[in-house]
């Protein structure tokens, strides 16, 4: 009678171990997702002790290591990196967990990461790695934590700006002093030629930043040193091909019959999209009426007054396309202003020649808002997670593109008729 209920009991465990199997990979793969979401720990052992995949990705490409670094669950964290999660698998804009954390500014969470071997270096589509993303937010703490597991302090994003770099444009003195201690190098020059020295000038870092980079440069040679690739934004000849909605009353740059039509997603708070946007002009520039340019709306959710910025825009936009293009460039040029929010953006907007009323009126307007609703969807559905996107004709070139890059990529389709 013993044996038989034994039996029994097996019998019931196996079948409910099976069930849990089959609903943790295939079709039911979803449900180890939503239990890591949740983070619900009794769940999620089940599932992994039934043979889940702990790598598997969202429809987002997210893992469930990421999506328990962008909770800030810490201890999830611990237990998927004990069950063998790969620390350095990227979503679909590139970001690893590491970076993640560091964007986040979670030091325990960094902490756990680099402790467990994440490598530091991996950067994402904007060639941002996890010290330059700390030195944008001045996280000391992460700075220090990532010099000590030999973070590249040299490393170049899609501006060809280092992190040292970006300390100078945050006036951030004491990492400064921190980074070129640490052997961070004063003679690399970005995309526009411009060194940490020549920054700080440019800028008005104040005069102990420009203290420090003479000091830093009296031990190297003088000459400047070129980045050496432009990772960035290249075209890897995806087959894939967008197929983005063009509604009339966007901003369009150019003939609007042109035979190549670049949507540029957008984020006014971000600076390689100011970068974007520069780099859109100079292909007007080149190409003349055979590139048109059409501007979505982006915002990230990490951008705080993204969303607001892009009210604005479209609510310029709907006033006068010229108006909405200065003040397009206007915010992009002062960008470190953007932080005062609504008051910085109605100033902006009254210098380039909004109406008052009107603006007033349309910024708080459901037309307006479900302007940036859509672009947000369809970016979305695109899996656009980071800025800025071009698609050139429907093909995709993620981040700040080399100018050689995206002027093949144009050329190859003018040349294809």
């Amino acid at each position: 009678m013993k044996i038989r209920l034994l039996a029994r009991i097996m019998l019931v465990f196996t079948l409910f171990m099976t069930m849990e199997l089959t609903a943790a990979n295939g079709a039911g793969s979803g449900n180890f997702i939503d239990a890591v979401q949740k983070g619900d720990m009794a769940k999620i052992q089940i599932l992994l002790q039934a043979g889940a995949d702990v790598n598997q990705r969202d429809e987002r490409e997210k893992t469930p290591l990421i999506i328990a670094v962008e909770n800030g669950n810490l201890l999830l964290t611990e237990e998927l990196i004990a069950w063998g999660a790969d620390l350095n698998v990227p979503d679909a804009w590139d970001n690893t967990p590491l970076l993640i954390a560091a964007r986040k500014t979670d030091n325990n969470m960094l902490h756990i990461l680099l402790n467990a071997k994440a490598n530091p270096d991996l950067s994402n589509k904007n060639s941002i790695t996890p010290l330059i993303a700390s030195v944008q937010r001045g996280n000391t703490g992460a700075v220090k934590m990532l010099l000590e597991y030999r973070a590249n302090i040299n490393a170049q994003d899609s501006l060809g700006r280092t992190a040292l770099m970006w300390a100078v444009s945050k006036k951030n003195e004491a990492l400064v002093r921190l980074l070129l201690e640490n052997g961070a190098d004063a003679r690399i020059a970005d995309r526009e030629n411009q060194t940490a020295l020549t920054l700080a000038e440019q800028e008005h870092s104040g005069p102990e930043i420009l203290l420090l980079l003479k000091e830093g440069l009296r031990n190297r040679p003088a000459q400047a040193v070129r980045p050496n690739s432009q990772p960035a934004g290249e075209y890897t000849g995806q087959r894939r091909i967008f197929q983005p909605a063009i509604e009339p009353g966007r901003l369009l740059i150019g003939n609007p019959k042109a035979p190549v039509t670049i949507v540029e997603y957008t984020d006014l708070q971000c600076p390689y999209c100011a970068e974007g946007a520069r780099l859109m002009k100079d292909t007007i520039a080149a190409y003349g009426d055979r590139v048109r340019v059409i501007v979505k709306n982006n915002p990230l959710p990490s951008h705080r007054q993204a969303i607001l910025a892009a009210l604005y825009f479209e609510a310029m936009v709907k006033q006068d396309p010229d108006k909405a293009l200065a003040f397009l460039d206007s915010v992009f040029s002062k960008q470190d202003e953007l932080k005062e929010g609504e008051p910085f953006l109605k100033a902006v907007a009254l210098v380039d020649g909004a109406d008052p009323a009107e603006l007033q009126r349309d910024i708080s307007s459901a037309d307006i808002k479900n302007i940036v609703a859509a672009d947000l969807a369809e970016a979305g559905k695109f899996h656009f997670d980071g800025v800025p996107v071009f698609l050139v004709n429907g093909r995709p070139l993620y981040g700040v593109p080399a100018r050689t890059t995206l002027f093949h990529l144009v050329d190859a389709i003018l040349a294809s008729g």
